[in-house]
């Protein structure tokens, strides 16, 4: 029986699109049955022209956790992550007293939530130096600063993985009562050369520790970065997680001598994500760097690359050739992407937005939150299927809007997304908390072509 009236259509499709749980064949990937649609049809034969393209530049101060490492990617090439930071003062008083003795310093920094990379057979050493130029936090940093720093190493640590889930038992002073061992949250502990210690803190010039201003320009700040001659293996990229108050400092242990009596005390000077800063650089391969070199030609993979490398432009450009179908409504569209590379692990989320005419970032409306129309996060989709190798993002309301002429299409784009994002915090933003790749089937390949799938009604 076909419903000539709309609205009884309308709802009819709408309980088909939302209540239906069936599963149909892989290669079509809707879970709406055009079969078990009123007068519905599929159609899986839309091109899409795609390709790679470089990443905006992004500010890397004040980041809930700091990329730091260093990658090779056979496929895409290699990512080095660094991170200035400056350390703050506990005190305007501070005073290590007469003659003292330094027991031990150490840079703590708690790990963040990611890791990406070779997490068994690399080896990482990590270099400190010291910055060589002021660290302002009101300044926006972005990752292709290049710091001044200077040449002397005054602290490191050869390291085999990012422990990002081990817990660490440390010793901890405590005033006037023994020494006790607690347990803190995962970090790594990066030692610091006593000689550097004795010069710049116990040797302080007076009036060092009178003001902020005037300790940070007496010691502008930290430099870290990955030793690429002492590391070994492929490497990987992980997170500090800077943001989390109390958990990041320069600890200094140290003695005071008065005859008889010894006297332990320790500093700490605070570490924050404010203060702190990523410069990363990727040096692309071949492949890539041949794809961004031309950017009207169409390859059978695309990529995409969080830490402000790359992203996936995708284009329709015969969708609007279906307004020759007639008055039709889109019941549901989905993007079908498939990954074509596993050597490493996939990028374990995407999202799709799109650009208006000023080339801003604007959520589809799909995932717009302004648009009554919009989709959960779980049916907007994009969440890596491991057991088919694809992603599937939910744009029947975009499609519809292109058909239509709501919307001119000027191009939507595939980028990372981490999975502890949410909606409330965007998904427009240079991905910088996450550093997982993915290599995907572009419009025109045979093995792993990316597909529209459209199911729709024709309206009389």
């Amino acid at each position: 029986m076909r419903y000539n009236r709309l609205d009884l259509l309308t709802l009819l499709v709408s309980l088909f699109i939302f209540s239906s749980c069936s599963k149909v064949d892989d290669s079509v990937g809707l879970d709406v049955d055009p079969q078990n649609q009123i007068d519905a049809k599929l159609v899986d034969t839309a091109s899409i022209r795609t390709n790679t393209v470089k990443d905006d530049t992004v500010a890397t101060n004040g980041l809930s956790q700091h990329p730091f490492g260093y990658l090779q990617d056979s496929e895409l090439g290699t990512t080095e992550a660094n991170i200035a930071l400056t350390i703050t003062s506990p005190t305007t008083d501070l005073s290590f007293g007469t003659s003292p003795v330094l027991d031990s310093a150490v840079l703590v920094l708690k790990y963040g939530n990611e890791f990406y990379g070779d997490s068994v057979s690399s080896q990482y050493r990590v270099d400190v130096r010291e910055l060589n130029e002021t660290f302002t936090n009101t300044t926006a940093y972005y990752n292709t600063k290049v710091w001044n720093v200077k040449p002397d190493v005054v602290g490191g640590k050869l390291f085999k993985k990012f422990t990002i889930h081990d817990s660490v038992r440390v010793n901890y002073i405590r005033d006037a009562k023994r020494d006790t061992m607690i347990t803190r949250s995962p970090h790594i502990r990066i030692p610091i050369n006593a000689a550097f210690i004795n010069n710049k803190f116990f040797n302080a010039p007076a009036g060092t520790f009178a003001t902020t201003t005037a300790f940070q320009a007496y010691m502008k700040g930290l430099y870290l970065s990955i030793n690429k001659t002492q590391s070994t293996g492929k490497g990987g990229i992980g997170f500090f997680d800077l943001a989390t108050a109390d958990s990041s400092r320069l600890e200094i242990y140290y003695r005071n001598i008065a005859g008889t009596t010894i006297d332990t005390n320790f500093v700490n000077f605070g570490v924050t994500a404010t203060n702190a800063a990523a410069s990363i650089v990727h040096t692309y391969s071949t492949a890539v760097q041949t794809q961004l070199s031309n950017p009207a030609q169409q390859f059978p993979t695309v990529y995409v690359k969080p830490l402000a490398g790359l992203r996936t432009r995708v284009f329709f450009p015969y969708i609007t050739k279906l307004k020759e179908l007639g008055n039709i409504t889109i019941n549901k569209a989905e993007l079908v992407i498939q990954v074509a590379d596993t050597q490493l692990d996939p990028a374990q989320r995407l999202t799709l937005y799109r650009t208006d005419i000023a080339s801003q970032r604007v959520d589809v409306p799909d995932n717009n939150l302004n648009d009554p129309r919009y989709l959960s996060e779980f049916s907007f989709g994009g969440g890596y299927d491991k057991t088919r190798k694809r992603y599937i993002i939910n744009v029947t309301s975009y499609i519809q809007d292109l058909i239509s002429g709501k919307l001119t299409q000027y191009g939507a784009y595939l980028a990372p997304l981490s999975i502890y994002n949410t909606r409330t915090n965007g998904d427009l933003a240079v991905p910088t908390t996450i550093a997982y790749r993915s290599v995907l089937g572009g419009g025109n390949s045979t093995s792993y072509k990316m597909k529209l799938n459209i199911i729709y009604t024709r309206v009389k």
